[in-house]
């Protein structure tokens, strides 16, 4: 029987209470705005801004929705994804009325080109591939094997700014589309990126889109705020959420909000959604949402182009101290050349302990892809639902220190010692 958290060594008996005692900070999930970034001075996007068929919207599910409107990909035509994914995704491709078959990916989370060139043979419009974690696919080969057939490469880029092949070029620029995440990779409450090759475009995007709710984004912000107080003031994150936070923000989705369409899904049926399922559920009435306005004017202020060297420079120190262990062990046996890493994916042999000791011990993280899209026949890929149960994504983002990543790897290591 695994070991409890409580029955651990004197030394993570002692991490978890100097966390709760604020002698230690936690340590951010995701980069934290501060308030130095109202200030500073625009620098220069990454790719894809600037170039040619570029537009902004609020997240990428909505990117996704107005790049094949763009491109005419519409109801009945067959898109070949690969099976494991966040599912928000699928479910905007699914709600677009998209015929979806899955391929499969190997365990170093490239997409298994054998079993993607077996679905090509049926008809089909379009190819789907997702560069994980900010991991280049084999991107090259998977864009020659959609020539081959006459598809379109549709490139989801969702974890991939600042990322790059082995040879330099930007992930997203393969693709007839390409959307992006902006807010995953910097600290902003909102923000997707399109990216359309302008001779595949068959319907012009609306030159304005609807700007999002104020109930909407009150949520993002009131996370922002809590887990950038939470690094400098532990203690006051409490108070902060029960008496200012939490009632502001439900008094304004009480007044703001209309009900039509919000906390519903076809992954329940019309019912109500579970938390986990409205993580990933595309919801109709934000399709047309752009970039909020507070996110257009940090993005240029939260830019960084040393941004991708820090993350990589946080991958190794991580990478290099963590001690070998069977309850805990790295997705990943090396970090490609050019990637700018999201996060630093492990395989946990109990991921739902090991989660509770991480927040115990102040340590951020997420599920990796927990939830199961309904859409998926999981019972015909292993690996991939091995990997949607098990993962567990650690930061190595740019706002971390040396300290900080030695806070992680300890928690990572008690746990791996006393399991």
């Amino acid at each position: 029987m695994s070991a409890s958290p409580r029955d651990a060594t004197p030394a993570a008996r002692a991490s978890t209470e100097s966390i709760r005692d604020g002698a230690l900070q936690p340590v951010a999930t995701m980069p934290l705005l501060h308030l130095r970034h109202f200030l500073a001075q625009r620098s220069a996007l990454p790719y894809p801004f600037g170039e040619a068929g570029v537009s902004t919207w609020y997240n990428a599910r909505a990117a996704i929705w107005q790049g094949l409107r763009a491109l005419g990909i519409g109801p009945g035509a067959r898109i070949i994804a690969p099976a494991y994914t966040c599912g928000s995704e699928l479910d905007t491709l699914v709600q677009a009325g998209l015929h979806l078959d899955f391929y499969r990916i190997g365990p170093g989370l490239d997409a298994n080109l054998d079993d993607l060139r077996r679905l090509c043979r049926t008809p089909a419009t379009a190819i789907f591939a997702t560069h994980y974690y900010g991991l280049p696919q084999p991107i090259a080969a998977i864009a020659a094997i959609a020539r081959e057939h006459g598809l379109m490469l549709i490139e989801d880029a969702a974890h991939g700014l600042y990322s790059a092949t082995i040879d330099g070029q930007p992930l997203g620029s393969f693709g007839d589309m390409a959307v992006f995440s902006v807010w995953k990779t910097l600290p902003l409450p909102d923000g997707g990126v399109l990216r359309l090759r302008p001779e595949r475009v068959k319907s012009p995007l609306p030159g304005f889109g609807e700007t999002p709710g104020l109930a909407s984004t009150a949520g993002r912000l009131r996370h922002i705020l809590e887990e950038s107080l939470s690094v400098n003031h532990p203690r006051a994150v409490g108070a902060l959420r029960q008496h200012i936070t939490n009632p502001l923000v439900g008094w304004l989705g009480n007044r703001l909000q209309t009900g039509a369409g919000v906390g519903r899904s076809p992954l329940g049926g019309g019912d109500a959604m579970p938390p986990e399922a409205a993580q990933i559920a595309f919801r109709p009435e934000r399709r047309s949402w752009r970039m909020t306005t507070l996110s257009s004017y940090l993005l240029p202020r939260v830019s960084d182009a040393g941004l991708a060297d820090e993350r990589r420079m946080h991958f190794r120190m991580l990478e290099e101290r963590l001690e070998r262990g069977s309850a805990v062990t790295p997705l990943l046996s090396a970090l490609p050349s050019g990637c700018c890493p999201l996060f630093f994916p492990v395989i946990a042999r109990d991921p739902r302990p090991f989660c509770r000791h991480l927040a115990a011990n102040g340590v951020g993280f997420f599920r990796g892809w927990c939830v199961f899209h309904p859409h998926v026949d999981w019972g015909h890929f292993a690996l991939e639902s091995h990997l949607k149960e098990h993962v567990v994504v650690l930061p190595v983002h740019q706002g971390l220190t040396d300290g900080d990543i030695d806070h992680i790897a300890h928690a990572v290591n008690i746990w791996n010692a006393t399991q």
